[in-house]
């Protein structure tokens, strides 16, 4: 996700810019919000769509707050400078997160 913000805030092109947020951004933010959800439910087990609800609201809650943050860090810094800092708050929250992914391996079944 870092490396999909730092080359979209290097991109010369409209073409650079859709690949670095398309693959680098798109893909790395699909994948963390998959471990996100699978971690969640190998550790939640009552009430678990609930908890899946709730942290899918949160993401989408994101999503709605991060364009006007950005507007503001655009018009103040540059578009550029707004993709590098971006990237690296979310460089930091995904860091801080990544303990809280981990699954635990399954264990043998009967068969």
């Amino acid at each position: 996700v870092l490396l999909g913000y730092a080359g979209a805030s290097l991109a010369q092109s409209v073409e650079q810019m859709y690949a670095a947020m398309g693959l680098g951004v798109g893909v790395g933010l699909g994948a963390c919000n998959l471990a996100g959800l699978t971690a969640l439910n190998a550790r939640v087990k009552e009430r678990r769509a609930r908890a899946v609800g709730l942290a899918t609201c949160g993401t989408s809650f994101g999503s709605i707050l991060l364009p006007p943050l950005c507007s503001g860090t655009i018009a103040a810094l540059g578009w550029r400078t707004a993709l590098r800092i971006v990237g690296g708050l979310t460089g930091c929250l995904l860091l801080l997160a990544a303990p809280f992914f981990r699954v635990s391996a399954p264990g043998p079944t009967d068969s």
